[in-house]
């Protein structure tokens, strides 16, 4: 890619696009999901026996390690790079984390309960997968473990949320870079 059209791609990023999500309109065994947004980063928190799991992907350094310095956060962006999965288990349905989870936004979805099982257990043996490499994160109360997907700017927190909000039977449509989510019923 030419350093014209390095700028102009993240020129408009940084202009910024909301990344509009539609839930499925008939749901035939509903189950409540819920759209974590932090800010900069978004999370998705699944029904499980007994509670909820959420689920988080990022760099592995910037993200799992917090190593929050420039120069890591320009190499999480610029270059291909170690991805993570992060989880934590809750003991209460999605539908009732308000105050549990300090963040900017909780959006619930409500989705096809075997789509939920089945990404939860998608997303379960992809954390086992790595159980070997795990880290706990005190800051941010998960436990992370190296993940298969590489992480780069075009494939952020973001984005992979959004693809597993579709493996649900959400429509998203947006560019993805960053949580601006508008969801539309």
């Amino acid at each position: 890619m030419t350093l014209r059209a390095s700028v102009l791609f993240l020129g408009w990023c940084v202009a910024g696009c909301a990344t509009t999500i539609r839930p499925p309109a008939q749901v035939r065994d509903p189950v409540v999901v819920v759209l974590v947004d932090y800010g900069k980063h978004a999370s998705l928190v699944l029904p499980a026996p007994g509670g909820s799991v959420e689920y988080a992907y990022g760099h592995w350094g910037y993200f799992a390690l917090n190593r929050n310095d420039v120069c890591t956060g320009m190499f999480a962006l610029c270059c291909y790079s170690q991805g993570t999965l992060g989880r934590r288990t809750f003991e209460v349905a999605p539908g009732t984390l308000r105050g549990r989870i300090h963040c900017e936004q909780l959006t619930e979805l409500t989705v096809e309960r075997t789509k939920a099982d089945l990404l939860r257990a998608k997303l379960d043996a992809r954390w086992e997968l790595h159980a070997d490499t795990k880290v706990a994160n005190d800051l941010n109360g998960l436990m992370f473990v190296k993940d298969d997907e590489g992480y780069i700017c075009w494939n952020n927190c973001n984005h992979v949320v959004l693809r597993w909000l579709e493996e649900l039977g959400c429509e998203t449509s947006g560019c993805g870079c960053f949580a601006d989510f508008e969801v539309v019923r």
